[in-house]
């Protein structure tokens, strides 16, 4: 959607409304034409990231809490509470392999080259969380190499490193561990590991060249991290705890976003200013604005590929898609969501009815 005045630095929105419940995963595809939204209503909805047009959808029995694409956007891979991760077919909507465990499916993730995929496994009873790697090449039911997390807390997420040498992985309790997947002693599969925030980390974006990382952490701020030596480059900080972060392709800036959880926010009082998008220049830490509009706490955010879009999801249900223009993020001192002219709504899933959203100024 293009802005109707060339003069007004405003980002339009474009609003989805397909989900019923909270969103927890949002991702482009590599070409940047294809948006997959994740919701704890048990559905992955993908649809056409130029006009917000509804695709199909893919379905599970539980929350999905993670999803990927394979880079020829050929393959969906989706990890959920009803402890199956399934690979679909992106074009027919058909399953083509269902992974089944005893535990969550916190973390799905393809490897560079597709012939390989990681499932992070919430704990379970007796037996701790695990990181499983698979041969998808062949889709066996046994996994090719297994990572034990023997700490007590939980993997919040999980990544490839530089060339599938390294698995890097956050956790609960604020630590950041780089795993080698194959390593086949246990006691050596840990490789590194650091206290990277004071709280949980509930984000972790790597960049495009995987040179380095960016967490967001409940402990009000985000960092960038170098993926080898895990150092931290730059803390951005926030005055509220963070769910999601991510780093623009150019990698000139960084988006976080938050707020208050929903049990918070019943007994106390908060300001709907809170749920905002914060955006820094990276290199200077600096930071440069804000865009609004959801009505409760960001769970996910996502920069298209090519730059030209952003997309933020939250505990409403909505999902907002802003498309980008060169400079967009300079002229946020003076921006506001939209002065003028209320936001476009997309075209919404079947089955779900239409609701009218404004956007705040």
């Amino acid at each position: 959607m293009q802005n109707p005045d060339p003069n007004d630095p405003g980002l339009y929105p474009l609003i989805l409304t397909g989900h019923q419940r909270p969103i927890t995963c949002l991702q482009f595809n590599h070409d940047s034409d294809l948006l997959f939204t994740a919701s704890k209503d048990g559905n992955v909805i993908l649809w056409f990231a130029d006009d917000g047009s509804y695709v199909r959808k893919y379905s599970h029995e539980g929350v999905v809490w993670s999803i990927d694409i394979n880079r020829a956007s050929t393959q969906l891979i989706t990890g959920s509470g009803d402890c199956h991760a399934i690979i679909w077919d992106l074009e027919r909507g058909d399953e083509i392999f269902n992974y089944t465990f005893e535990s969550t499916v916190r973390v799905v993730k393809f490897a560079i080259g597709d012939k390989k995929v990681l499932i992070v496994l919430d704990p379970f009873r007796d037996t701790p969380g695990r990181i499983l790697v698979f041969d998808i090449e062949r889709f066996s039911t046994e996994p090719i190499a297994i990572l034990e997390n023997r700490s007590c807390a939980r993997i919040t997420g999980a990544s490839w490193g530089f060339m599938n040498r390294t698995i890097i992985t956050t956790h609960d309790d604020g630590m950041i561990g780089v795993w080698d997947p194959s390593e086949s002693d246990d006691s050596k599969q840990l490789k590194k590991h650091v206290l990277g925030h004071e709280k949980a980390i509930t984000s972790l974006t790597m960049a495009r060249d995987y040179s380095c990382f960016l967490t967001a952490s409940h402990d009000m701020s985000g960092k960038l991290w170098d993926a080898e030596t895990l150092d931290a480059l730059k803390i951005y900080p926030s005055d509220l705890p963070l769910n999601a972060g991510a780093i623009a392709p150019c990698s000139e800036h960084i988006c976080l976003a938050g707020g208050h959880d929903t049990r918070s926010i019943t007994t106390q009082r908060h300001d709907a200013d809170q749920f905002k998008m914060r955006i820094y220049q990276t290199v200077y830490e600096t930071f440069l604005g804000s865009l609004r509009g959801h009505f409760g706490p960001i769970h996910s955010i996502a920069f298209s590929p090519d730059g030209n879009r952003m997309v933020s999801g939250s505990e409403d249900g909505m999902v907002r898609m802003v498309h980008l223009s060169r400079g967009s993020f300079y002229h946020l001192a003076e921006l506001s969501l939209p002065k003028r002219a209320e936001a476009a709504t997309a075209a919404t899933a079947p089955t779900t009815t239409t609701t009218t959203t404004s956007t705040s100024t």
